[in-house]
């Protein structure tokens, strides 16, 4: 969203979400002065909460669960917005804020009131979205500097798969208890991909900037 007849925002990397809030369908918007709510129908600003930092690279995708909306810095840490409203007054403020828990430019996925994400640590963790407590971390999944590691997240169903950024296929259970991993396999090499997947194939870039190369990897009937 790069520039809105009603807010006029600054646009940074992350990707806008439409999402229902309280009732009402919203744009929210990870902008360079922060996160903003849009209503849908006519992008009339709803709601805003400030995030500054000191490049304003705010990466990460918007999650929402109910009226909480959770957004991260490396920076400012993560943070979880609880948003509210009377009558036509909507209201946001920052109900947690978790620095051991900051994400750098990987966007986090959301199973069952939880978030799955990678930690500062080059770890992966899983934080509950309504308080932000960390609930466990788990090391030995990424191999590059904590600065740039970078993991793509798709869930399916209760499971939840990670393309590492040097190139790793890992499974692991979504559960808020503990890390349980399923399995991994080698499938390319360094890349910071956000992988998609359909109908049983990861479709992934292997390789960074102009070197990459597309790949389609087949998954197994047993691990889908």
């Amino acid at each position: 969203m790069t520039d809105d007849r009603r807010t006029h925002d600054q646009a940074a990397y992350a990707t806008p979400v439409i999402a229902s809030i309280l009732g009402e369908t919203q744009v929210i918007s990870y902008n360079v002065p922060g996160v903003v709510g849009l209503r849908r129908s006519d992008r009339l600003e709803r709601w805003r909460v400030p995030v500054k930092t000191s490049l304003s690279r705010h990466v990460t995708t918007p999650v929402i669960l109910k009226d909480t909306v959770v957004v991260s810095s490396h920076q400012a840490g993560q943070i979880g917005i609880r948003v509210s409203h009377e009558g036509d007054r909507w209201t946001a403020t920052n109900a947690w804020t978790s620095r051991e828990s900051a994400i750098n430019y990987s966007s986090p996925v959301a199973v069952g009131g939880f978030l799955y994400c990678v930690g500062p640590g080059r770890n992966v963790i899983c934080v509950e979205i309504t308080t932000g407590r960390l609930r466990w971390t788990k090391t030995g999944v990424f191999q590059t500097s904590a600065d740039k590691a970078h993991g793509g997240f798709i869930v399916m169903g209760d499971r939840i798969l990670i393309l590492t950024d040097s190139g790793e296929l890992v499974l692991f259970k979504a559960s808020p208890e503990v890390y349980e991993e399923l399995g991994r396999v080698q499938v390319c090499a360094l890349n910071w991909c956000n992988p998609a997947y359909a109908a049983g194939v990861v479709y992934l870039r292997d390789g960074l900037r102009k070197d990459g190369q597309w790949k389609a990897v087949r998954i197994l009937d047993g691990a889908r």
